[in-house]
């Protein structure tokens, strides 16, 4: 999905929403969740959504839930190499795999 937005709440509330609906119906798997961020682009109003997100996992996967995060950064995109180097400490619940390939996913 491609987000330029300038209300991320429009855009992240009812993915969000339905991203917590179907966490717990998979409650009782033990098949982790994966999932798979590629932003080309995010402020400061986009990573307070994220954060709720990723935080939403970071329960489950402390409730036994195995919960992976595939971050996609740009290479040459400094500041958001370092947002997912600061994933891994933020949320250490999930196991995070950070990829210098914005194309990748």
């Amino acid at each position: 999905m491609k987000h330029i937005r300038r209300t991320p709440p429009h855009f992240f509330r009812p993915l969000l929403q339905a991203i917590e609906n179907w966490l717990q119906e998979k409650s009782s798997s033990q098949e982790p969740v994966r999932l798979h961020v590629a932003l080309s682009y995010f402020n400061s109003s986009s990573t307070k959504l994220l954060f709720e997100l990723f935080e939403c996992l970071n329960g489950f996967a402390r409730r036994g839930v195995p919960c992976e995060l595939h971050w996609y950064f740009d290479a040459e995109d400094d500041i958001s190499e370092e947002f997912g180097q600061e994933l891994c400490v933020d949320f250490p619940s999930l196991t995070v795999f950070l990829i210098a390939d914005l194309d990748a996913c």
